[in-house]
């Protein structure tokens, strides 16, 4: 069972504390209980367990089973197996076990316990048996990151000796090995790679790019359809993006660009899939993104504090400014700070020095007063934050357009992002004050200046990505998406031309009637034979 980080405990270590003796009559409130309680014992006295007897209930429910020692069962050579490997098996027919029944109030009882092992138990062997070697949750992230085997050696020091970690360096160097591809079921890398392919017949315009390793097995995607690359455009100005998903309960390496539109709302630029979060990993994602949209990078990017993005981001997008998600920061001050027996001081002061200064000069001051009142000197945290404010005090950010947001919550809330609606917990800011127009007014300015209306705000605004057609199921049916990917092309090309000149607007109307009406003869051979002079012209003068 794996120890959760949050207890406080140090993953990379062996539990130490004293395990009590199976005995019959305890009682567990589960099968997972009992395996978990014997193994436990099991990993402290030297020897592994494997599962063994299982009895169910004609109503499938379980009633009965056995966990034994793993040198249970008869002795056979494997060379009956398997004639180049004539080794001995470890079965030696050790008696040691527990079984469990089920009892009317639903928990399983030790109704067998044989503690007897015919073999020699040696406890500092323990680790090396595979029902003990794991690598834990926080132990993964480090591997994940620095992505070298030789921080092994490392984690080794951290732990004090060899024998503390639960792992050994094959272990480390085979779950790199995996974490650097996908983790795809059987079939799911053709299924992946010919959906992609079907899209591209549906639509021209999708853009997909995989990355593989040397033996060909996928290990990073991108993907991005026509409505977000025309959306990108418009709005790929400022860009949040999101991991949140390689560290949720699932495990999914999926990841995200999301941008505002000119109401407001999310809109996704572009997704992926990552085998991991090193630097390289994000590069190729970047580059991806980047060849995808034309080599037009954004202008302003929000991520979490990662050390790989920004190395990544400093690579790819040299002229993007870049800053740290405010959310991600502030959430971690109880973290941080919990420890400090003024803590509920500390917190407010952080709080006043961030959102509620004005100039850079107000911060500094406030900030310093805040070191220096609570003696934070050596905290590594705050020294961290302070050094890097560029990149995520309000006051050192707001010299650019940011389109409201300040966090990368409108990536990571997808079931509002996939409704459409802007995340109630992001406010938004890209909304002039009015306390602004009252100056403008007082001053008897009643336009608002140009330089302050961008164009993404604008009514006129090309809306193109609104009118593109995106097939995602369907691809037997008859009608010929590239036919409409075309046409819909021109048709848009003809509407911008148009803009909003009522006179212009008429023409188009008018010739799409015109075009209808001819079509519909077409189908039904009415017009087939005429000659080319007597069928409707489409108009082109003005009204």
């Amino acid at each position: 069972m794996e120890i959760d980080s949050k207890s406080g405990e140090n993953p990379l270590l062996n539990e130490s504390e004293e395990v009590e003796e199976p005995k019959r009559g305890m009682c567990f409130s589960s099968k997972q209980e009992v395996y978990t309680f014997y193994a436990k014992y099991a990993k402290h006295v030297g020897f592994s367990i494997a599962h063994k007897t299982q009895v169910f209930g004609d109503d499938g429910e379980l009633r009965y089973f056995g966990i034994e020692c793993s040198r249970s069962g008869k002795r056979t050579k494997k060379s009956e197996v398997n004639p180049l490997k004539p080794s001995l098996s470890t079965k030696i027919g050790c008696k040691a076990r527990v079984r469990a029944s089920l009892q009317k109030d639903g928990r399983f009882m030790l109704t067998t316990v044989n503690l007897e092992h015919n073999h020699d138990l040696i406890p500092t062997d323990s680790r090396y048996f595979a029902m003990n070697k794991k690598i834990l949750t926080p132990v993964k992230r480090k591997l994940e990151v620095n992505d070298q085997v030789g921080n092994y050696h490392s984690m080794v020091v951290e732990a004090g000796g060899y024998e503390s970690l639960t792992f050994d360096e094959r272990d480390a160097r085979n779950y790199i090995d995996r974490t650097r591809r996908l983790r795809l079921k059987e079939g799911d890398s053709d299924a992946l790679q010919k959906y992609f392919m079907r899209m591209q017949a549906q639509n021209s315009s999708f853009y997909s790019m995989i990355d593989v390793d040397t033996d060909f097995c996928i290990r990073n995607l991108f993907w991005a359809d026509a409505i977000s690359r025309t959306a990108y455009k418009e709005f790929g100005d400022v860009v949040s993006f999101d991991t949140t998903y390689l560290t949720n309960k699932y495990d999914m390496p999926f990841v995200s660009f999301v941008g505002v539109n000119h109401h407001g709302q999310s809109i996704l630029l572009g997704c992926g899939l990552l085998c991991s979060e090193d630097t390289d990993t994000f590069i190729w994602l970047f580059k991806s993104l980047l060849n995808c949209m034309s080599d037009h990078p954004p202008k302003a990017i929000i991520t979490d504090q990662c050390k790989a993005m920004q190395n990544a981001i400093e690579i790819v997008f040299p002229n993007t400014r870049h800053r740290w998600c405010l959310w991600h920061i502030m959430k971690k001050i109880p973290e941080k700070l919990k420890g400090y027996s003024q803590y509920e001081s500390i917190k407010l002061a952080l709080q006043n020095a961030v959102y509620d200064t004005i100039t850079k000069d107000e911060f500094e001051t406030k900030w310093k007063e805040m070191i220096a009142e609570f003696n934070l000197y050596e905290n590594e945290w705050l020294g961290v934050l302070y050094n890097e404010r560029h990149r995520w005090v309000p006051v050192y950010v707001k010299d650019i357009f940011w389109a409201g947001i300040s966090t990368t919550q409108r990536s990571e809330s997808m079931n509002a992002f996939f409704d459409g609606y802007v995340n109630p917990k992001t406010t938004l800011k890209g909304i002039m004050c009015a306390h602004s127009l009252v100056v403008l007014i007082a001053r008897c300015i009643n336009e608002v200046p140009n330089k302050y209306i961008l164009p993404r705000w604008r009514k006129d605004l090309d809306r193109g990505y609104t009118c593109i057609k995106t097939t995602y199921t369907g691809f037997g049916d008859d009608f010929n998406a590239k036919v409409y990917d075309k046409m819909n092309r021109k048709f848009i090309g003809i509407v911008q031309v148009a803009g909003n000149s009522e006179g212009k607007i008429k023409i188009i109307d008018r010739g799409l009637d015109e075009i209808k009406e001819r079509v519909m003869k077409e189908e039904s051979g009415d017009g087939s034979n005429l000659p080319c002079s007597t069928k409707s012209p489409i108009h082109t003068g003005s009204t």
